[in-house]
C-alpha cells in the first residue's frame, strides 16, 4: 500500500461532521463502492452509526431503495441520514433520459444546505451520473472485505474531471497489463488513505438484512403481477379483455387488432367473453364492442336505444362479424 494515511471510523466520522457543521453547513455526500459481498452496505452501516447529528440514523427510516424515496429524504430532512443501499436503482447515468434523474440532480443541488449524510452504496463509480460524481465528497473503493481505500476530489480549477478519472484509469490498466498482484493505490492521484473495517454485530446484521428484505420487495412488488414464465397469450387475453371493458374499442378495430396479431376472430372473442365471466362481469363482448355505426346510433346523453333500433344494431353486428371473420380467413389462410 505505500505511505498511505491508515483512517479509522473514528476519522471518517468526525470529518463529516465538520463538513455538516453549524460552520460549513453543506450535505456530505458520500459513495461506497465494490464488488458484491466485500462489504460496502457494512461499512455504510457503521459509518452512519453514531454520528453527532440532529436525526440519529435508523435503519428501518433512513435505508432507501428507490429513487422517488431518496428525493423525498432529500427534501424534507435537515441534518440527517439517508442510505442508498443499492444506489444502481437510483442514479445511473444510463438513465440520464429520465425524468426522476432530473429531479434527483436538482434535490442534490437545491437541498446541499440541509446538512445531511447521504452514503449511496454503488458497484462502480465511474457508472453513476457525471453530475453526481461531482458532488460527492468522499469517494470510498472496498477492495477486498474489510479493507477499503479512501478518495477526495483533487483541487482543481480548470478541469472538469476533480476525480482525475481518464489518468487513474490509465495507471489501472498499466498494472494489470504487468501483472502486479498487489496495486500501489498509493499512484492514485485522488488516494488519501486506506480504512480497515470489521462485521456488524449479529443482532445489527440481521436487523439490517430483514428491513432491507422488506423495503427491497416493496420497490420491485409492481414487477410480481406478471409472471416471467407466464403464458403470453394468456397476458394478451388479459390485456385485451381489460381493453374491451373500457368500452372504446370498435368492432372495427377489435377486427383490426385480430388482423394485426394473426388471431381468429371469433376464437379471440369467445375467450373475452370467458375472461369476463371469470373476472365476474356480466356483460358480455358484445355489450362492450359495437361497430362504429352503432355507436353513432346511440343517444348522445346515454340513453337506451329504441327495442327495434337494438335489433337492427344487433344484426348489423353478426353480418359486421361473419363478413370480416371470413375476409380474415381468407387473406391469412387461417382454417
Amino acid at each position: 500500500m505505500g505511505q498511505l494515511l491508515v483512517w479509522t471510523l473514528k476519522d471518517i466520522k468526525e470529518s463529516i461532521e465538520i463538513m455538516t457543521s453549524e460552520i460549513v453547513k453543506f450535505d456530505c455526500i458520500i459513495f461506497i463502492e465494490g464488488n458484491r459481498g466485500l462489504g460496502k452496505s457494512t461499512l455504510a452501516y457503521k459509518i452512519l452509526s453514531g454520528l453527532k447529528v440532529n436525526i440519529k440514523f435508523k435503519p428501518k427510516r433512513d435505508l432507501v431503495y428507490s429513487r422517488e424515496d431518496t428525493i423525498k429524504h432529500l427534501a424534507t430532512k435537515k441534518n440527517g441520514c439517508i442510505l442508498s443501499d443499492e444506489m444502481i436503482n437510483v442514479a445511473y447515468k444510463r438513465d440520464f433520459y429520465e425524468q426522476d434523474q432530473k429531479e434527483l440532480l436538482k434535490a442534490f443541488d437545491m437541498y446541499r444546505d440541509s446538512r445531511n449524510i447521504f452514503v449511496g452504496c454503488i458497484p462502480r463509480f465511474v457508472d453513476l451520473d457525471i453530475k453526481i460524481q461531482k458532488v460527492c465528497k468522499l469517494r470510498i473503493t472496498v477492495v477486498r472485505r474489510g479493507l477499503a481505500i479512501i478518495h477526495m476530489q483533487n483541487p482543481t480549477i480548470y478541469s472538469n474531471d476533480p476525480w482525475d478519472i481518464r489518468n487513474n484509469q490509465k495507471k489501472e490498466t498499466k498494472w494489470y497489463e504487468r501483472g502486479i498482484s498487489k496495486p500501489r493505490y498509493s499512484q492514485l492521484t485522488t488516494v488519501r488513505g486506506i480504512i480497515r473495517f470489521g462485521d456488524l454485530p449479529p443482532q445489527q446484521r440481521q436487523l439490517y438484512e430483514s428491513i432491507k428484505e422488506k423495503k427491497r420487495s416493496h420497490v420491485f412488488a409492481k414487477y410480481k403481477d406478471e409472471s416471467l414464465t407466464a403464458d403470453p397469450d394468456e397476458l394478451f387475453i388479459r390485456n385485451l379483455t381489460k381493453e374491451v371493458q373500457k368500452g372504446e374499442m370498435s368492432r372495427e378495430e377489435f377486427i383490426r387488432l385480430c388482423n394485426i396479431n394473426h388471431k381468429k376472430y371469433d376464437s379471440l372473442r369467445i375467450q373475452v367473453n370467458k375472461k369476463l365471466r371469470e373476472v365476474g362481469d356480466l356483460n358480455s363482448f358484445q355489450n362492450y364492442c359495437l361497430s362504429k355505426k352503432s355507436k353513432r346510433k346511440k343517444d348522445m346523453l346515454g340513453f337506451k336505444q329504441d327495442k327495434h333500433l337494438r335489433m337492427e344494431d344487433d344484426k348489423e353486428d353478426e353480418s359486421i362479424d361473419s363478413i370480416n371473420n371470413n375476409d380474415q380467413n381468407n387473406v391469412l389462410g387461417f382454417v
